[in-house]
């Protein structure tokens, strides 16, 4: 004889907004990445968390008179190279916020919440964390579809995701 189990769930456990963090960079899934995150954020009356990872954005030296100063205390060109290197972040990142602004305004006519995060540094580590410190329930990254030696050489973002997050991660292609 089969009993049936009880509905557990509540309206209030149904309505919990789903965290999800969606991970773009300016690869060609990128696009696919932001529309399958919005399906699933209207499917589940989520909130979305937009975020990019600047990658190491340091010039390089311009001369080889730069170049052969590299580590020498007080050379007026290591400065030159640190000021053009914080001018660089500031720029990029000014862009990417940008970028990201842009995309959360694309949202705006949706009943969605959507925040947005950017920071420099290695993707992988960076995606986990804030998903760790947002408190995400899912993670939705690309997949550049490299495979075999050159993953192996060159990392994958959505490997090290799938293998160091904090909750459930979806890749799309």
């Amino acid at each position: 004889m089969t009993q049936a189990m009880p509905n557990t769930n509540t309206d209030e456990t149904v309505m919990m907004r789903q965290r999800i963090l969606v991970a773009l960079d300016h690869s060609a899934t990128n696009t696919t990445v932001f529309q399958k995150a919005t399906e699933l954020a209207q499917a589940l009356h989520g909130r979305l968390m937009l975020c990019h990872c600047l990658t190491d954005i340091t010039p390089a030296p311009a001369t080889m008179m730069e170049t052969a100063s590299i580590g020498v205390y007080g050379s007026p060109y290591t400065h030159d190279l640190i000021e053009r290197s914080q001018a660089l972040r500031k720029e990029k990142r000014q862009e990417t916020m940008s970028w990201l602004r842009s995309l959360q305004a694309q949202l705006s006519d949706l009943d969605l919440t959507v925040e947005f995060d950017t920071q420099i540094g290695e993707s992988g580590h960076y995606i986990c964390q804030l998903a760790q410190s947002w408190q995400a329930d899912l993670i939705v990254v690309g997949r550049r579809g490299r495979s075999g030696f050159s993953e192996m050489l060159m990392g994958s973002v959505s490997n090290y995701v799938v293998h160091h997050a904090p909750c459930s991660v979806l890749v799309v292609q």
